[in-house]
């Protein structure tokens, strides 16, 4: 699987995103160029957007919201999250990952 916003490492898996605060609603879907896109409600002011961004992924992921750590671009669109999912376990994730299109 050769998808440049996905990737697994020795911590779990490593996704790039690219968000959308202030949207009318929650969604996340996959755009054939950027990759995966998270559309949020939340506004990008005081960390409100992050703080819904794990949140929303957490409960779309069936995953703890701890394991879910924004590693880089905490104040850009555009970030990478680190998933912390042992490894027996993150090719479950990946698919479903590519079955997100909301």
């Amino acid at each position: 699987m050769n998808l440049p916003w996905l990737r697994a490492t020795n911590q779990g898996l490593s996704l790039q995103v690219k968000v959308k605060p202030s949207s009318k609603q929650n969604a996340i879907f996959i755009d054939q160029t950027a990759g995966l896109q998270i559309s949020l409600q939340a506004r990008a002011q005081d960390g409100k957007a992050n703080k819904m961004l794990v949140q929303y992924l957490a409960k779309e992921l069936g995953l703890q919201q701890k394991q879910i750590e924004i590693s880089r671009g905490a104040s850009s669109r555009i970030k990478t999250l680190t998933i912390k999912i042992a490894a027996d376990e993150q090719e479950k994730l990946m698919q479903v990952l590519l079955t997100l299109r909301r």
